[in-house]
């Protein structure tokens, strides 16, 4: 996985349709090129500029897949978690889809630093003025306009509702937590997993380097309490151990990364 740059969408928001009939074109092959996506989707590809490299940017950034480039043609791996998602949630439509998705879109070392300055430290129910975020991150209006779309407009992620405009006003936004749902926890425990899995290379991380590292409650929008819920569920459930006699508390996974992607879906009826 490699990061995503500031121009990674060429301006287009994702549409979850598109993006869903590519991912499945994908998992039918090796390897492909643009003309060969182009003819099989149908999905619009012009000569200076087109959706398809930047909707195979949004499937890398969301974790749905990872591909290289090698003579002009696309080398592709549908990820574990692609892979479930492809089973189970192929529209790219549930609300546990689309919050795991947006989690890798901000993560820390590979996400767009688009969405880092977006979503960083911002809790919920908080107002932010998007203008401040441009005057402060130095990034252009323009940049954050895919990124509005992809969470307000039905064709991206609106049915999770993870941000909304404030009274009408363009330039304030608040944002929802993720919800605390029985049928979401197996996927907070997947993706704290693979971030255990990728980003550590010890047995125990103490919760706050696992925080600070990772970003991981703020992606998701929990204050501390909601957090503390999350780690005791996901303990409570065998994804990890909590060492609760080191100060700070640690955590170890108890799971492999392929069984908790396993499970992803496992309490959705």
């Amino acid at each position: 996985m490699k990061k995503l740059s500031i121009n990674f969408n060429n301006t287009f928001a994702p549409n979850r349709l598109l993006m869903s009939k590519l991912l499945e074109y994908l998992k039918r092959i090796n390897e492909c090129t643009l003309d060969d996506i182009k003819s099989n989707t149908g999905i619009t590809n012009g000569k200076t500029t087109g959706k398809i490299q930047p909707y195979l940017n949004y499937l890398s950034g969301m974790g749905l897949i990872n591909f290289t480039v090698r003579n002009n043609k696309f080398i592709i791996n549908i990820t574990s978690f692609g892979n479930e998602v492809l089973m189970e949630d192929s529209q790219i439509s549930l609300n546990l889809t689309q919050w795991i998705c947006h989690a890798f879109m901000c993560d820390k070392k590979y996400g767009c630093d688009v969405w880092l300055s977006f979503f960083s430290d911002w809790k919920k129910d908080e107002i932010i003025n998007l203008e401040q975020i441009i005057k402060n991150n130095k990034i252009v209006k323009s940049k954050y306009t895919p990124l509005l779309n992809m969470y307000l407009n039905e064709e991206g992620f609106n049915n999770s509702k993870i941000i909304y405009m404030n009274d009408n006003n363009s330039m304030e936004y608040i944002r929802n937590s993720a919800p605390i749902s029985q049928e979401n926890i197996p996927g907070y425990g997947a993706l704290l997993i693979n971030l255990l899995s990728k980003k550590f290379n010890k047995k125990q991380v103490s919760i706050l380097e696992f925080e600070n590292n990772t970003g991981f409650s703020n992606i998701f929008g929990w204050d501390s309490s909601e957090s503390e819920i999350i780690y005791n569920a996901l303990a409570s459930r065998g994804y990890i151990k909590i060492s609760a006699l080191i100060e700070p508390k640690c955590i170890q996974s108890l799971v492999s990364e392929e069984y908790a992607w396993k499970m992803l879906y496992s309490e959705i009826f």
